[in-house]
């Protein structure tokens, strides 16, 4: 028993030599994966559930596991929730805006935390935000939604993933969410932004099938108009369940 106590003391000293910054680096990378890691190593011991705390590990923890709604309260989740949006975690701010925005219809609140989740680079959330201004009636706001729109159907990846990929993800997630949602607050049907008129004499738009979203992501004959609004008309669908 004491070989085994001077081992653990042994190995929490070389533990706790290691610089924190490198520490809390490792457990970032621990938390970003998988969930349940996170919490068994936050229940190792003292030293580890103390530095688990830091910001910048639960600002990078993964949310697979874990339901959009809380349907049955648990203690332990929803405090390691708040703990997450308090360290500006983008994935706790995109679900949260996502369930204010289209659950429990506070449209302000919902807009506001996807802002902040599209701040720190939540690509899912800028997306949906882009879709959000697209249905205001004003032009300053269908302006900026196009402007977060195309970041994500025209942007080009700096690593392997295509832009595809980065918009199919941006579909996916975005319908995983809403199928577990009670939608509460839909967006209108009659896009106000497609009152304007298509800007482009070269646009194809009118040539293609809209009755599905395209895959046709290389394709760049659209212009901006169209292609938002395209986006925005199957999003819609999706909200609805037709997609």
């Amino acid at each position: 028993m004491a070989d085994i106590k001077t081992c653990y003391r042994g190995s929490m000293l070389m533990i706790k030599s290691i610089p924190h910054e490198v520490l809390t680096e490792i457990l970032a990378k621990v938390a970003s994966s998988s969930l349940a890691d996170h919490l068994n190593v936050n229940q190792t011991c003292k030293f580890f559930h103390e530095v688990a705390q830091d910001d910048f590990i639960l600002r990078h923890a993964s949310l697979d596991e874990v339901p959009v709604i809380q349907w049955t309260s648990k203690a332990e989740v929803a405090s390691f929730l708040k703990r997450c949006e308090h360290a500006q975690n983008p994935e706790v701010l995109y679900r949260q805006g996502m369930v204010e925005f289209f659950y429990n219809n506070q449209i302000e609140l919902g807009r506001e935390l996807l802002q902040r989740s599209s701040n720190s680079g939540h690509t899912v959330a800028t997306y949906v935000l882009g879709i959000i201004f697209l249905d205001s009636g004003d032009n300053q706001s269908i302006l900026r939604g196009r402007e977060l729109l195309n970041r994500i159907l025209t942007k080009r990846s700096n690593n392997e993933r295509s832009r595809g990929e980065d918009v199919e993800e941006c579909r996916r997630k975005s319908r995983r969410v809403i199928r577990q949602l009670w939608v509460n607050n839909s967006l209108n049907p009659s896009n106000p932004s497609q009152s304007q008129a298509c800007n482009s004499s070269r646009c194809t738009t009118s040539q293609k099938n809209v009755n599905g979203w395209s895959s046709d992501y290389e394709d760049m004959s659209d212009c901006e108009i169209c292609r938002c609004n395209r986006e925005f008309s199957h999003f819609i669908k999706m909200v609805l369940g037709v997609n």
